[in-house]
C-alpha cells in the first residue's frame, strides 16, 4: 500500500513537471515578443483612443540648497509673492527633506488621440501641464504644430523633452525594437494580460526606454517607461495607452480651427493646490508671456489703415484660392497682417511684416537631416525655400512632411507663404503672384 502511495506521488510529480516544462517553453522569448510587435504594428493602419502622460523630475536636495540654485529659486518665489528674497529661502528650505531626493516637478498630460500611417497624429487634450494651455498639437515625422490658447499655432521640432506634450510615440520604437534593444521578459511583473519587457539599449542613445507592457492578445504596447537624466535632476516618464485600432481615422480630422483656438484668452493663471504640484509651486520660475493685441478685419484696406503700412496684392488666381480671413496683431508695438486663403487643396497663408521677425522665428529643424534651404527666384526677386525632405519609405506613399515656407523681401517689407498641403512648385506659384 504504501509503495502504491509513493508511485501515485511520484507520477503526480511529474506530470507537474512536464506540465510546467511544456507551460515555460510555450511562453515566447523576449525576442520573439519583439519580432510580434513589430508584426503587429505593420498590419496597423491607423487608431485613436487616449493617452496619458506621467511626468516626474527628481533632484538630490544637496543640489537645491546650493548657494547659488537657492539664491535664485528664492529670488524667483519672492518675485511672486508679498515674502523678501530671505525669507524665501527659509521657506524653500523648511519645505525640503533633510536628505535625499526631492521631487522639483511633477504632472500628468491627458489627450485624445488620432494617428494614421505612415506617421501623423493628432493630440486633443484633456488635462495639460501648469501653465501650459494646450488645445491641439498634430504631427507629422519629427515636426508638431502647437495650438495653444489665445496665441497663433507656431512650429516646432519633436525630441525626447516633448514627451509631456507627444508622449513616447509607438511610430518612434515599436517598428525597430528588435534592432534597438536587447529584450528580456519580466517574469515577476508579466501577467495573464500583458507581457512586461525590460529593455536594454544595444547602443547607447538619447530618450532610450527601460521597459514597455505589451498586450498578449494584440501585441501592441499599453504602458511604456523611461528615466533619463536632465542637467542635475532625473526625469521619470510614464505613458498609458487605450488605443482602438483599425477604426478608419479620416484625414479630415488633422485639420485645426487654429483661428478660434488664437481667439480665445490665454489662462494664465496661478498653479492650483492639487498635492502633486506642490514642489514645483516652490520652485517653479514662470515668465508669463505678454498676451498679443490681435485683430479681424473684413477688408485689406482696414489692416493698412490700422498699422499705416501698404499691402501688396495678394490675388492668388492661378490656384482657385478665395481670401477667407485677414488678421492682424500686435506685440511690442510690433506688427504683422496673415491672410488666409482656402481652396481644395486646403488652407494658404500669406503673412506680412515690417517691425517684426520671421513668423516661424528660427527653423527648429536646421541641423536635421531632413531640413532643406534652397535660394528662390520669385518673380524678380531672390527669396528662400524651406520645407523638410521625406525618407525613401514615406516617399513610396507620397508623403509631404511638415509645412513649406517661401520667404522674401518687398522693399523693406517681410512676406512668408506657407502651407502644409502645397507642394513646393505650388507654393512657388502662389508667391509669384503677390505683387510688390
Amino acid at each position: 500500500m504504501k509503495a502504491k502511495l509513493i508511485a501515485v506521488v511520484v507520477v503526480v510529480a511529474l506530470v507537474a513537471a512536464v506540465a510546467s516544462f511544456f507551460v515555460f517553453f510555450d511562453e515566447p522569448t523576449g525576442d520573439e515578443i519583439g519580432e510580434r510587435m513589430e508584426g503587429s504594428y505593420a498590419e496597423v493602419d491607423d487608431y485613436e483612443g487616449t493617452m496619458s502622460v506621467q511626468y516626474t523630475q527628481v533632484t538630490d536636495r544637496g543640489e537645491l540648497v546650493d548657494d547659488e540654485e537657492l539664491r535664485q529659486q528664492a529670488e524667483a518665489l519672492a518675485a511672486e509673492s508679498d515674502m523678501t528674497v530671505e525669507e524665501a529661502e527659509e521657506t524653500i528650505v523648511e519645505n525640503l527633506p533633510d536628505e535625499g531626493m526631492v521631487e522639483t516637478g511633477n504632472y500628468t498630460t491627458v489627450a485624445e488621440v488620432s494617428f494614421t500611417k505612415p506617421d501623423r497624429y493628432r493630440y486633443d487634450y484633456v488635462e495639460t501641464p501648469p501653465r501650459n494651455p494646450m488645445e491641439v498639437t498634430t504631427t507629422e515625422d519629427n515636426v508638431a504644430m502647437m495650438h495653444l490658447q489665445g496665441y497663433e499655432p507656431y512650429e516646432v521640432h519633436v525630441s525626447d523633452a516633448d514627451a509631456g506634450v507627444v508622449g513616447i510615440r509607438m511610430v518612434d520604437y515599436v517598428p525597430t525594437i528588435t534592432d534597438d534593444y536587447g529584450i528580456e521578459v519580466n517574469e515577476t511583473e508579466t501577467t495573464d494580460e500583458t507581457y512586461v519587457l525590460d529593455l536594454t539599449p544595444v547602443a547607447e542613445f538619447d530618450g532610450a526606454l527601460d521597459r514597455v507592457e505589451v498586450d498578449r492578445e494584440t501585441y501592441l504596447p499599453v504602458r511604456v517607461e523611461r528615466t533619463q537624466e536632465s542637467g542635475r535632476s532625473l526625469i521619470e516618464t510614464t505613458v498609458e495607452y487605450d488605443y482602438e485600432y483599425d477604426v478608419g481615422v479620416s484625414d479630415g480630422v488633422f485639420d485645426v480651427d487654429t483661428e478660434s483656438i488664437a481667439e480665445q484668452e490665454p489662462p494664465f493663471e496661478a498653479p492650483g493646490e492639487e498635492e502633486h504640484h506642490h514642489a514645483a509651486e516652490v520652485l517653479e520660475d514662470v515668465e508669463e508671456p505678454d498676451a498679443p493685441d490681435r485683430f479681424t478685419f473684413d477688408t485689406v484696406e482696414e489692416a493698412e489703415e490700422q498699422f499705416g503700412f501698404d499691402i501688396p496684392d495678394n490675388e492668388i488666381p492661378e490656384l482657385d484660392y478665395d481670401r477667407t480671413a485677414v488678421r492682424g496683431r500686435t506685440v511690442h508695438n510690433n506688427s504683422s497682417v496673415t491672410m488666409t486663403y482656402s481652396g481644395d487643396q486646403g488652407n494658404l497663408m500669406v503673412y506680412h511684416t515690417i517691425d517684426r521677425g520671421s513668423r516661424f522665428g528660427s527653423w527648429h529643424g536646421d541641423d536635421h537631416e531632413a531640413f532643406t534651404l534652397e535660394e528662390v527666384e520669385i518673380g524678380d526677386r531672390m527669396g528662400e525655400l524651406h520645407y523638410y525632405e521625406v525618407g525613401d519609405e514615406l516617399e513610396e506613399v507620397d508623403v509631404e512632411v511638415s509645412r513649406r515656407v517661401v520667404r522674401f523681401n518687398c522693399d523693406e517689407m517681410l512676406i512668408e507663404v506657407y502651407s502644409g498641403s502645397l507642394s513646393n512648385d505650388e507654393l512657388m506659384e502662389a508667391a509669384d503672384e503677390i505683387r510688390c
